[in-house]
């Protein structure tokens, strides 16, 4: 609202004639504009589609449920934690375990969408109100760009060792029917953050704030939200490193640094945003994989091309106005503080 006075817009908002710290007149003035609108409307728009595909992938696989659990039941799943080429199998299961885990993984999954939805949709009735507002800095916002922007790169990547010759192995997929695949694709989401993210990050910062800055509540490190730091940042590298590891065996090397790097991503937003945003957007990266098979072809490729635009504007942006502090490690505090609420305040955080 003015150069001078910080105050103006506040008192423009509450309907002043003039601004009670600076005295001017702010009738006249006209709502602030938007920061970089383009982006910003990019952004609401993989939003819709990320919400699209998450809400669509739930009503089919409950539509579907009885047909899917029983094609799923011959199959024997495991529950394992991976160290990169290898995992720790925990426990084998199959046959009624398999509808059970199925139930419970849509049930996450469902939830984490409403809790992304309860807190955008009141942030953008906000900035619709008053453009000042920021509801791009939801955890459903970043989900959906940083999912985009990944997608963008993944693609760029995957026409770059097309053309030495290496693409994922995808053979595996012929022994499964579209069933099987829809459930080990669209439920991978939650499993694999629980691995990767949960395990090589959570785990090991709940156990250093535990012992070094001696936080009774250290167990709400687990489900994420709590902020970048020197400590959190070398653990996003390091599950990162081991999630890109966990895709040769069945997709081929070339798989394992465009894993890697979506990794970087997921790890990001559970760090940042939380455990909910992280399960989103990997969820919706399988999930638009698994369209094809579901029978929605021309969904699929819609879907990915316009994600794809929204992956390349997002990372034009980050090329040409680069936030370096916010990956720079030298300006992060080396550990984290004390917590403070519960666990949705720290997901609600920005």
């Amino acid at each position: 609202m003015s150069d001078h006075c910080p105050n103006c817009h506040y008192w423009y908002c509450q309907g002043a004639k003039f601004c009670r710290d600076c005295g001017r007149n702010v009738e006249r003035m006209s709502a602030p504009k938007a920061e970089r609108p383009i982006l910003r409307t990019l952004v609401h728009t993989s939003v819709i589609l990320v919400s699209l595909i998450v809400f669509l992938n739930e009503m089919y696989c409950l539509i579907n449920f009885a047909k899917i659990s029983e094609a799923c039941q011959s199959l024997t799943f495991n529950c394992s934690l991976s160290i990169g080429l290898e995992d720790v199998v925990l426990i084998r299961f199959s046959g009624i375990a398999t509808t059970i885990l199925f139930a419970i993984l849509l049930i996450v999954e469902g939830a984490c969408l409403v809790y992304a939805l309860y807190r955008y949709i009141p942030a953008i009735r906000k900035e619709i109100a008053d453009p000042a507002e920021r509801a791009d800095r939801s955890g459903l916002c970043a989900a959906s760009s940083g999912l985009a922007a990944s997608l963008f790169i993944g693609v760029v990547y995957i026409l770059i060792t097309a053309i030495i010759g290496e693409m994922p192995d995808t053979e595996w997929m012929s022994a499964y029917s579209n069933d099987q695949l829809s459930f080990m694709l669209t439920r991978a989401g939650v499993r694999e953050e629980l691995m990767f993210r949960v395990f090589w990050i959570g785990v090991p910062i709940m156990i250093v704030t535990a012992i070094f800055v001696k936080d009774k509540r250290c167990w709400h490190y687990l489900f994420g939200g709590f902020g970048m730091t020197k400590v959190a940042f070398a653990f996003i590298i390091l599950s990162s490193i081991m999630f890109g590891l966990a895709h040769d065996s069945g997709w081929g090397w070339s798989k394992v640094l465009e894993s890697a790097m979506a990794g970087i991503v997921f790890g990001y937003l559970y760090v940042e945003y939380g455990l909910y945003a992280a399960i989103l957007a990997h969820t919706a990266n399988d999930t638009i994989s698994a369209i094809g098979y579901m029978g929605f072809q021309g969904l699929e490729v819609m879907v990915m091309m316009l994600l794809l635009l929204v992956g390349l504007v997002t990372v034009i942006y980050w090329i040409a106005k680069p936030n370096w502090d916010a990956v720079d490690p030298r300006k992060m505090e080396t550990l984290p503080e004390k917590l403070e609420g519960s666990v949705l305040d720290h997901w609600g955080r920005h």
